[in-house]
């Protein structure tokens, strides 16, 4: 993945502290990780484990949180320090509390959810008012989130459902990834070079995507948005997100093949920020409107620099275009372009 997505001589995580949210009991999941740093001459993370809410003994998301911890830490080779915000469970009221934490406790700059459910649900129990306003709280700090924007195309799942396949449920999108306070990570299907190099990606079709119904599109998408004043477009940003060419996870001691969906590119794009944060002194602030720098009103000849552009799939109901699109949004890292581009490196 470091090299697929071009590191090249960005520097290391070292300088950011970063977070994921969890539920439940996480010993195993650190000692997963423990386990992949070995395994991939990785530095240890220092981590801290914070308990949001009653302790749990659930470990029934395990091999979520291990893809979350691995590969976030992993795409950055190392980071200050990974918190992880461990709720009771993973209802919307325990989440909640976990946001609010993590906005409170200002100790991370970026973290990653790699989960979502249909945003109606969030809107109506009243979870994405209060949610929105701890990321809001959180952006207004310079701390970023990532979520998923889902793996079912441009529906999502109401009730029973098969994840992974595209248009399984109503045609909506994903909460907390349709937040505007939150950048909505896509999926893509990586095809690199014999070296590892990035070659081209196709858009995932089951990747999630789509336009809000419940949450405005902020001002930093209005120039690609064309459809704006709908709605959010989700997602942000993409990158592999295919199980079929899925990823290693250490589980329960051992390694385990294969793992995808957004699920992997939450954690790999709370790796990738660590590493512009810490290259730019953590200065960046919120990756919102620094990302989206540079974009301009569709049709555009291509995303900005700093990404690669995604033009071939669809997920449904939306098409692969050139620029931005509700498929694959600003399309994916080239992580050393990305670097060069920000605002305080000129």
């Amino acid at each position: 993945m470091q090299t697929a997505y071009d590191v090249g001589s960005t520097p290391t995580g070292s300088k950011t502290p970063i977070a994921i949210f969890a539920e439940g009991y996480v010993t195993g999941v650190i000692s997963d990780l423990r386990l992949a740093e070995t395994a991939n001459a990785l530095p240890q993370v220092p981590v801290k484990v914070e308990t949001v809410g009653l302790a749990s003994p659930d470990t029934s998301g395990a091999d979520e949180f291990d893809m979350d911890t691995q590969y976030s830490s992993g795409m950055a080779s190392t980071v200050s320090t990974l918190y992880i915000y461990a709720a009771t469970s993973m209802s919307d009221s325990d989440l909640a509390l976990s946001f609010n934490r993590f906005a409170a406790q200002k100790l991370a700059r970026a973290g990653s959810a790699s989960f979502g459910e249909c945003e109606i649900f969030a809107y109506l129990d009243g979870s994405m008012v209060a949610d929105d306003n701890s990321f809001l709280e959180a952006a207004a700090q310079g701390q970023t989130v990532f979520a998923s924007s889902g793996d079912t195309g441009s529906a999502c799942i109401v009730g029973t459902g098969e994840n992974g396949v595209p248009g399984e449920g109503l045609p909506m999108v994903e909460y907390p990834a349709s937040s505007p306070y939150v950048l909505g990570a896509g999926g893509t299907t990586l095809l690199t070079n014999s070296n590892g190099t990035w070659n081209d990606e196709i858009t995932r079709c089951a990747g999630g995507g789509g336009l809000s119904q419940f949450e405005a599109s902020p001002y930093w998408q209005s120039t690609v948005n064309t459809l704006s004043t709908l709605g959010k477009g989700v997602p942000d940003i993409s990158m592999d997100a295919d199980p079929e060419r899925g990823v290693s996870i250490w589980l329960d001691g051992t390694e385990q093949c294969c793992y995808g969906g957004t699920s992997l590119f939450s954690p790999l794009s709370l790796g990738v920020w660590a590493r512009l944060q810490s290259a730019h002194k953590n200065k960046l602030g919120f990756a919102g409107p620094v990302l989206y720098i540079g974009a301009v009103a569709l049709p555009s000849v291509a995303s900005p620099v700093g990404f690669h552009d995604i033009i071939v799939g669809a997920n449904g109901l939306y098409t692969a275009l050139p620029g931005y699109d509700l498929t694959t949004g600003l399309g994916s890292f080239d992580v050393s372009k990305a670097k060069a581009s920000m605002p305080n490196n000129k």
